[in-house]
């Protein structure tokens, strides 16, 4: 899902961190920080997609709304911070493996 918005931000670090350190190769330092980050960025640009998803997804019937319609109603009733609630958790439990 959020791999398309990950791989080219972790191949920039990677770039960006040779460049800064006039090194052929990146660090194995280097490649743990990029591959975190590039992870936590990708990870909070699409949180509200996945909260919105499933606000919808858990409003079952005919009144049910989509996507242009729930994000909205989401800022309006509980504000920017309902896009991301535990997202924290989501962190933690998905960042380590990506460091692999």
């Amino acid at each position: 899902s959020h791999i398309a918005i990950q791989f080219p931000i972790y191949e920039e670090m990677k770039r960006q961190w040779r460049s800064l350190s006039g090194a052929d190769t990146v660090s194995f330092q280097g490649l743990i920080a990029a591959s975190a980050l590039s992870k936590i960025v990708a990870s909070a640009a699409t949180y509200p997609h996945e909260v919105v998803r499933a606000r919808i997804f858990s409003h079952a019937g005919p009144d049910r709304m989509g996507v242009w319609a729930t994000f909205p109603s989401i800022l309006r009733t509980s504000g920017p911070r309902a896009l991301y609630p535990g997202m924290g958790n989501n962190m933690l439990r998905h960042t380590p493996p990506s460091l692999v």
